[in-house]
């Protein structure tokens, strides 16, 4: 009876050890994580507690968190507290009602023929990569705005990025392999990457 109630603990202990890690999939300054008595730098890729103590000195600083349940948090700067605390201060999202809707029972008519010549036309597709992660002040050049890059970010292989610094990079999924690409430059995807498109 005692071996099954231990095994029920360690089981519980372990799963629950699991889904109480936030992954750091971005942050920009110096985010710190404490680990005993002693303070560490976080890097990207970081596994850490949500009920670890952590500690953002400047207003312009903040990180990113991929939390167990996939959803992005972003802690901003001049704090110091539990992520777990910080998380609950967090504001909620509404949730989307929907205000209206209409249902018809009908079916899926096609139309044949058209004006102009058979065939379809071809269509040039817009290549895409996703940001998995980033160190450092990066951004993205969209409608002439230069708007911060963050977590999940889809980025068109046309749209120019700015990185800022020597050792701040952006981590992207380019046709499903990551790539790293390191700063400072201000340059197209396209451009980085040889005009592969």
């Amino acid at each position: 009876m005692k071996r099954i109630l231990i095994s029920i603990l360690f089981i519980a202990s372990f799963v629950y050890g699991t889904n109480n890690k936030a992954t750091v999939v971005g942050y920009v300054g110096k985010i710190e994580i404490k680990s005993g008595k002693k303070w560490t730098s976080l890097k990207i890729d970081s596994q850490i507690a949500t009920n670890s103590i952590i500690r953002i000195k400047s207003s312009g600083d903040y990180v990113e968190l991929l939390l167990p349940n996939n959803s992005i948090i972003k802690i901003i700067g001049s704090v110091e507290g539990p992520i777990s605390k910080l998380i609950a201060k967090q504001p909620k999202s509404e949730k989307k009602e929907e205000k209206f809707a209409v249902v018809e029972r009908t079916g899926v008519a096609a139309v044949r023929g058209g004006i102009g010549k058979p065939g379809a036309k071809k269509v040039e597709e817009v290549k895409k990569a996703k940001v998995k992660g980033y160190k450092g002040e990066s951004r993205i050049l969209l409608n002439n705005e230069w708007t911060n890059i963050s977590y999940g970010m889809e980025i068109d292989y046309t749209n120019k990025i700015l990185i800022k610094e020597t050792n701040s990079f952006i981590r992207l999924e380019v046709e499903g392999n990551i790539t790293n690409i390191y700063g400072p430059l201000e340059k197209t995807i396209e451009e980085i990457l040889g005009g592969e498109k």
